[in-house]
């Protein structure tokens, strides 16, 4: 399992203008559930719970807080709409120690959705099964997804599938209209 500060750090040195808290929590979840698909384990052991503004974890926000200063830097900017937020901007950010792995994994997250804004990203977030088959404040159950997961690519045609979903921006796979097992 890697740890939390390192993919905090990997997200962060892919988004050199920085990034919302709104968006390094979305995109750090989304690596969670790709890294269950990808390789059937946690990329950390973060936990996230269902709120308002999608999902939630104490432990990544935490972490990217206790980077500012020696790795990030927090300013506070006004978006389009008039609110305002914290972003996390790269100072002078190490180099995160992850698995081959978990860096291909987070490679493809950075692919998918980095270019996406962050109201897109969080649109995927809500979406996906873990976070849709959750009720607010409750921890998202990331061992039902893996079983889940398991299940589902195990099957050779929906392998097959699988392949040609890889070429559409959000994948099938994560969205909240299929049915876990034991959903009645």
């Amino acid at each position: 399992m890697e740890r939390v500060e390192d993919v905090v750090r990997f997200l962060a040195r892919n988004h050199t203008r920085g990034m919302s808290q709104i968006r390094l929590l979305k995109l750090f979840y989304l690596a969670e559930l790709k890294h269950i698909a990808r390789t059937g384990r946690r990329l950390t052991g973060a936990d996230f719970f269902h709120y308002k503004n999608g999902p939630f974890s104490k432990k990544v926000i935490n972490t990217a807080h206790e980077l500012v200063g020696s790795e990030l830097e927090l300013q506070e900017r006004v978006f389009r709409d008039g609110h305002e937020g914290l972003f996390f901007i790269p100072a002078k950010v190490r180099s995160p120690r992850v698995s081959r792995e978990a860096a291909q994994t987070l490679d493809l997250i950075v692919k998918e959705y980095g270019r996406l804004s962050t109201e897109a990203i969080k649109d995927a977030a809500y979406e996906t099964l873990p976070f849709a088959h959750s009720r607010m404040k409750e921890d998202i159950d990331f061992a039902r997804w893996k079983r889940f997961a398991e299940t589902f690519f195990e099957r050779p045609e929906i392998r097959a599938r699988v392949a040609g979903y890889r070429k559409q921006r959000l994948s099938p796979l994560l969205t909240g209209r299929a049915r876990l097992p034991g959903d009645s």
